[in-house]
């Protein structure tokens, strides 16, 4: 099912200021549509990543794409070409955590439970990279809520840490997607092993978001 879509920006108020999200889904849906929290890369909520969400919204999906960095910036872009960005890049990232995440996604289904069109007690949580541990800790901690989730590159998906997303693998209830590399996606297999549902991982490297993609090509080649 491809349907004709549209999209546009909300800010919704969390309690830790004010988070803008893109919200795009079909525009004419047929029937309440399953819910899809889209959480971004590092290099922020831009729009390479409102035509990824517009992609899985014309399957027949609603679908919240949050700027994680909100509680430092109203917006952040990645300049790909300007060391700055990226050290600005790194901070930002390093502020955000698992537990930050969850609230957020409470807050995204929270909105999205007002919208009669949606369905909110269906739904699915996608992360990219930076926010691959999101998207496998949010699942564990709202497994009340989330059906699926999927990791796509996912950084720090195994931690000594208490908010590992590995640790906690075994309060998921719902489906999970990890594409990670080999060593990281075999441990987080391994966590599963006490749980009813039978994971879904594909067990492959690399990136998923081309302009990251061209970057790490470029500069593996000595481009500025």
């Amino acid at each position: 099912m491809v349907a004709e879509i549209q999209g546009r920006d909300i800010f919704i108020d969390t309690g830790e200021g004010r988070m803008e999200t893109y919200v795009t889904a079909p525009a004419t849906p047929t029937s309440k549509l399953p819910l899809v929290v889209f959480l971004m890369d590092a290099p922020g909520k831009r729009p390479l990543l409102h035509q990824m969400a517009d992609r899985i919204a014309a399957e027949g999906y609603h679908v919240m794409l949050p700027n994680l960095y909100y509680r430092e910036t109203s917006g952040f872009q990645l300049d790909f070409t300007s060391r700055e960005s990226f050290e600005r890049m790194r901070g930002l990232m390093g502020n955000v955590g698992n537990n930050m995440v969850v609230r957020d996604v409470t807050a995204l289904i929270h909105e999205a439970h007002a919208n009669p069109s949606v369905n909110s007690k269906v739904v699915g949580v996608v992360g990219y990279c930076m926010s691959g541990p999101f998207a496998l800790y949010s699942a564990a901690k709202l497994s009340d809520r989330v059906q699926a989730a999927a990791s796509f590159y996912g950084v720090r998906l195994v931690t000594d840490k208490a908010d590992s997303p590995h640790a906690n693998l075994g309060l998921v209830s719902g489906e999970l997607y990890v594409a990670s590399a080999i060593g990281e996606c075999t441990t987080v297999l391994h966590s599963t092993t006490d749980r009813n549902t039978t994971p879904k991982a594909n067990v492959v490297t690399g990136m998923s978001c081309w302009d990251c993609s061209r970057a790490i090509s470029r500069r593996s080649r000595g481009m500025q």
